[in-house]
């Protein structure tokens, strides 16, 4: 039974006037200026004596994609009512919410945390964390929670969220994780990747993480899921199926292509085990796949459009499932944004009608964003140059070619 001494205090998460259970008999063997302490403390992060457990369950955050500093943390139980926060991370992406008496080990909480900047691991460049935040969350079994918060638990939140079953958020996150390549049984919110920035990566669970979180970075590059992570979360999130984890296979083959241009990356070939890597594509490749609404573009003619002008040509697009295909809007390098026209389309062939627009004299491309009837979103660039249609453009006294870019669409089935 509890036997209590309470104080009052400002509450900092809610603003109210706070009490302190403390076990009398212990507060007498303890020095007086650590029973006050250990009282302040304690109104501001609900904290409570009492054994088993002396001081309740810590919850932590550690926020990566590399490590992501000075972003806004906030503690949650499962019905949204906040239990802490906000507390910004520090440069390792760390926060201590302190201790809890009020969870016990049938509670899911969860974590939002947003703001901050990383170091891409792909290029090396400092970019923001997803402007929506990212979420992370589990059932609060330990005695010391650190929940791991990164795209791809932001992305089983949300697939958990929309189909109302955060009961189950640890199953959405290890199915999240098997259908990204990380194999079955693998928790994201509960595994620490390696930091990329300060160590290489081992074949171990945290190295295959680090790889994966890389491999994100390095569909920026590529561009087919989207050129930042907010587009690429987006995308993420409608190709795979949290509830049964299964992948768009065509995302899939996205993923694998990636991971195969990251051991070619200048950037962090030498930190990311080819042995994981390879782990990671062989995880991919044998996953369970949707292919409703399925799309690959494989080719784009002509492949330069001239800059600045009117936009005359039409701009015809092969590969497969391209039947699928319901809207594709210009959503950058020209003067305006907006849709194109769908002259004609088949399973291997798109021809569009971009008439009404006119290229950016300051773009180096165009970039149309093609929607299929789920509503989701691949990109394709295609090159802006000042010299005539399909004459090679030079760079660095090298000719450099157009390349094509693979995206993928799939809704859940």
């Amino acid at each position: 039974m509890k036997k209590t001494m309470t104080t009052s205090a400002n509450n900092e998460a809610t603003g109210v006037a706070c009490s302190l259970t403390v076990a009398t008999k212990r507060a007498l063997l303890l020095p007086a200026a650590l029973v006050a302490a250990l009282a302040l403390s304690a109104c501001s992060e609900d904290i409570i004596f009492d054994d088993p457990d002396f001081f309740g369950k810590q919850v932590k955050a550690l926020v990566t994609k590399g490590p992501i500093s000075g972003s806004s943390c906030r503690l949650y139980r499962q019905d949204d009512s906040q239990l802490a926060g906000p507390k910004t991370t520090d440069s390792d992406g760390r926060a201590d919410f302190g201790y809890f008496a009020s969870i016990d080990d049938t509670d899911i909480i969860y974590v939002q945390c947003t703001g901050g900047q990383y170091t891409d691991e792909a290029t090396g460049s400092t970019k923001t964390a997803p402007s929506g935040g990212m979420r992370s969350g589990a059932r609060a079994r330990a005695s010391t929670i650190t929940l791991v918060v990164t795209p791809i638990t932001e992305v089983a939140f949300r697939d958990a969220s929309t189909d109302g079953k955060l009961d189950d958020l640890e199953t959405y996150n290890q199915n999240v994780a098997k259908a990204l390549g990380l194999g079955s049984g693998f928790h994201p919110a509960a595994t620490e990747p390696t930091d990329l920035n300060n160590a290489s990566a081992g074949i171990d669970s945290s190295g295959q993480y680090a790889g994966l979180l890389a491999t994100l970075s390095q569909l920026h590059i590529g561009g087919g899921l989207g050129n930042e992570l907010d587009k690429i979360l987006d995308n993420l999130e409608r190709c795979i199926d949290g509830a049964k984890g299964t992948i768009d296979k065509t995302c899939a083959q996205v993923l694998i292509d990636s991971v195969t241009e990251l051991e070619d990356n200048e950037k962090v070939k030498d930190k990311v085990s080819d042995t994981a890597s390879t782990k990671v594509k062989t995880n991919l490749d044998s996953v369970d796949v949707t292919s409703d609404d399925t799309f690959v573009i494989t080719d784009a003619s002509p492949d330069a459009l001239n800059v600045p002008a009117a936009i005359t040509t039409s701009i015809t697009l092969t590969g497969e499932g391209l039947d699928n295909v319901t809207t594709v809007n210009l959503t950058n390098g020209a003067t305006t944004n907006g849709s194109c026209s769908i002259t004609s389309k088949s399973d291997t062939l798109l021809v569009l009608n971009c008439s009404s627009f006119t290229t950016d004299g300051s773009a180096d491309a165009v970039t149309l964003e093609l929607v299929n009837a789920a509503g989701n979103k691949v990109y394709n660039s295609i090159t802006l140059s000042t010299l005539p249609i399909n004459q090679p453009t030079f760079a660095g006294g090298a000719i450099a070619h157009p390349g094509y870019l693979v995206g993928c669409a799939g809704n859940k089935g």
